[in-house]
C-alpha cells in the first residue's frame, strides 16, 4: 500500500495516445497494456485522496521549428500538437483540478513551469 501524505504529487509524463491507438475495450487486459494499467490504478489512489495531479505531455509545433537535434537519431516526427494521438492517454485523461503542462523537449523541467507549479503546491 502507498504511504501518502497531503505533500505528495503525482507526475503522469508522456502518457499519450499515441502509443495506445491500438488499445481497444475489447483487448485492455492485454500484457502488452500492463503499463498504462498500472498507471491509471496509481492515478485513481491520488484522485480519491484529492492529492495533486500534473499531467505531463510532449508536443512540437507543426512547422517542427522546437525539435531541436531530436530528430538526429532513432526517433521520427512525432507529438505534432495539431495531431490527436498528442493528446492524453484516454485511459489516464486528465480530469478537472489537474494541472496539464506541455513540454517541448524531453525534460518536464527544461522551458516549462512545472518547478513554479511544485513551490506553489508545496509538494
Amino acid at each position: 500500500m502507498l504511504k501518502l501524505n497531503k505533500s505528495c504529487a503525482l507526475l503522469v509524463i508522456d502518457i499519450q495516445q499515441a502509443d495506445f491507438v491500438e488499445m481497444k475495450e475489447g483487448n485492455r487486459d492485454d500484457l502488452e497494456w500492463a503499463c498504462i494499467r498500472n498507471a491509471r490504478r496509481v492515478l485513481d489512489v491520488f484522485r480519491a485522496r484529492k492529492l495533486p495531479v500534473i499531467q505531463i505531455r510532449e508536443v512540437h509545433r507543426p512547422d517542427m521549428v522546437d525539435f531541436g537535434r531530436e530528430l538526429d537519431g532513432s526517433e521520427g516526427v512525432h507529438c505534432i500538437e495539431t495531431s490527436p494521438l498528442t493528446d492524453y492517454a484516454e485511459l489516464t485523461y486528465p480530469v478537472e483540478g489537474e494541472y496539464l503542462i506541455s513540454k517541448r523537449r524531453y525534460s518536464a523541467f527544461f522551458g516549462t513551469d512545472l518547478e513554479i507549479l511544485l513551490k506553489g503546491l508545496r509538494v
